[in-house]
């Protein structure tokens, strides 16, 4: 009886989805390139890359106190329990950028204990338990439910999102069906990965829909070799880039080639395994990186060695 309800629950979401597209395309619709916006916009904005241990958690805060959170970690990972520190007592908008249990696993608390407005996803389902719960968590919630592709945008009060990932051609592969957000705010740009790879990278590069530069990089993959290909991070050009990853975990995360290809672009590296919750602050004109411990990895020093001198 439980695996023919959840089938009829997933069937009913799906349905829901389509039936009130109307009303999801106030927020949530299909936009042609526009061109980036420079003046500074009024306000600050933060964005923190919480420590969730080996998985992906991120709150963003717009300068009108509208949130968004993109993904929750693993169930237990503390998503909800730095919610609740920073007294976030709504969600305007989840985002769950893929179904693995490291990116959905700690929404289903967050959906059970903070009001949720919206929950946007890529559509794509899986047959694990905690995908289960995680609709079963949504229509608990009653929170609109919307899937997104390239092309769409994803408003948070004053704030657009740009989609630039999933698009049809990646298969079943659900890292590179992740959700990829952009956020211009001013001249500073964000872009989160989720956990897409080098299939998806070089299917955002060469589209002509939304640049992929951005000034801050929440690193793909928790910092895999899989992802952050050269050619991707030289489009990118990110001054700050920002993996999530666990002290230790067993994948190796952050691979060393990651790291090298981040500084050899000039990106300034936080991770949140040896820094801790990452926060990023910005007016749109300048930005501020706070970590909860220790120093970022460092750019490599520009030398002034002649070429001929050994």
């Amino acid at each position: 009886m439980r695996r023919a309800y959840r089938l009829v629950l997933a069937l009913l979401l799906v349905a829901l989805a389509a039936a009130g597209c109307a009303t999801a395309s106030q927020q949530v619709a299909t936009a042609t390139p526009a061109a980036e916006p420079t003046a500074a916009p009024s306000g600050s904005l933060q964005v923190h890359f919480i420590d969730v241990g080996q998985g992906d958690s991120i709150l963003v805060v717009a300068p009108d106190g509208k949130t968004m959170l993109i993904d929750g970690g693993e169930a237990d990972s503390g998503a909800l329990q730095y919610l609740q520190k920073k007294g976030i007592k709504r969600l305007d908008v989840v985002v769950a950028t893929h179904p693995h249990a490291d990116h959905i696993g700690g929404l289903v608390q967050v959906l059970k204990a903070v009001p949720v407005a919206r929950v946007v996803t890529n559509g794509q389902s899986h047959t694990t338990r905690t995908y289960e719960d995680f609709l079963d968590a949504i229509a608990a919630a009653k929170a609109e439910y919307v899937e997104v592709k390239r092309g769409d945008t994803v408003a948070l009060g004053s704030l657009t999102f740009t989609v630039l990932n999933p698009t049809p051609g990646m298969g079943d592969d659900m890292n590179n069906n992740s959700v990829v957000l952009r956020l211009a705010f001013g001249k500073v740009s964000f872009l989160f990965e989720g956990d897409a790879q080098t299939d998806a990278e070089t299917s955002m590069s060469v589209s002509s829909f939304s640049p992929v530069q951005a000034t801050i990089l929440k690193v793909a993959h928790h910092g895999s070799r899989t992802s952050s290909s050269p050619a991707f991070l030289a489009l990118v050009k990110p001054k700050v880039a920002i993996y999530s990853a666990g002290l230790g975990n067993s994948y190796g995360h952050p691979h060393p080639e990651t790291i090298a290809a981040l500084l050899a672009v000039g990106a300034t590296i936080y991770g949140t395994d040896v820094n801790g919750t990452v926060i990023v602050t910005t007016d749109g004109i300048t930005y501020k990186v706070e970590a909860a411990k220790g120093q970022p990895r460092a750019p490599p020093a520009v030398s002034t060695t002649s070429m001929g001198s050994r």
